[in-house]
């Protein structure tokens, strides 16, 4: 998705139609807000990043366990494989027409990353408990 081109204006456009969809009354309480579709597809492409680097930070971590790679070596190489394929892909995105790179992207993808290994520890921790 890094290489495509112009990206924002296919998503603005979905977000438009989303928001045309939406209930008067929701789309009243969000004109009283101050909120409209290019706040949505902001928040829409951001917590794609957000979730995309959830998903690759769990994704490593179970493949650590089946590896059995120990928990803090492997949060590290997780944390740090994430950080660098983010880096990697706006540094490729800013030679694609129409697309930019930005650190406050990578930075949500750290934040993602995060909270992916934060699920995975409170899943470990509830797994331990429902043992005892």
């Amino acid at each position: 998705m890094s290489s495509d081109s112009y990206s924002d204006v296919r998503t603005l456009r979905f977000s438009e139609t989303a928001y045309n969809l939406l209930p008067g009354k929701i789309q009243n309480i969000f004109i009283t807000k101050g909120i409209d579709t290019k706040a949505i597809d902001l928040a829409l492409r951001k917590s794609s990043h957000f979730i995309e680097y959830m998903v690759l930070s769990i994704t490593l971590f179970v493949i650590s366990r089946v590896y059995k790679i120990k928990t803090k070596v492997s949060v590290i190489y997780i944390l740090f494989i994430c950080l660098l394929i983010a880096n990697l892909d706006e540094f490729y995105q800013s030679f694609v027409p129409g697309r930019n790179s930005q650190v406050r992207d990578c930075l949500i993808d750290l934040l993602g990353s995060l909270t992916g290994l934060i699920i995975c520890f409170l899943l470990r921790k509830l797994k331990k408990i429902n043992k005892k």
